[in-house]
């Protein structure tokens, strides 16, 4: 019986065996920021990063009059900064 292609790749590294992975799960939120224009609505999305567990936010049509740069400490990093420009 012929070989799989994974056996073949194994033996031309001089593996025999695939070497278990280590798995890390991340959470990755998204966040639609155009409402970002008044200083309420990013203090409300403050508010609500503090209250979900994530790994990223991910910010689209970030759209603002004057630039923004907010930082807050959470329980994984002592500091995080969020900046959105014009």
């Amino acid at each position: 019986m012929g070989r799989t292609s994974t056996e073949r790749l194994l033996k031309s590294q001089g593996l025999t065996r695939l070497r278990k992975l280590r798995r890390t799960r991340m959470t990755i939120c998204t966040y639609n920021t155009r409402p970002l224009a008044s200083e309420a609505s990013v203090e409300d999305l403050m508010t609500q990063a503090r209250k979900i567990k994530y790994d990223v936010i991910g910010m689209t049509e970030t759209r603002r009059h004057h630039p923004l740069h907010a930082a807050y400490n959470s329980e994984n990093c002592s500091s995080e900064h969020a900046t959105a420009g014009e």
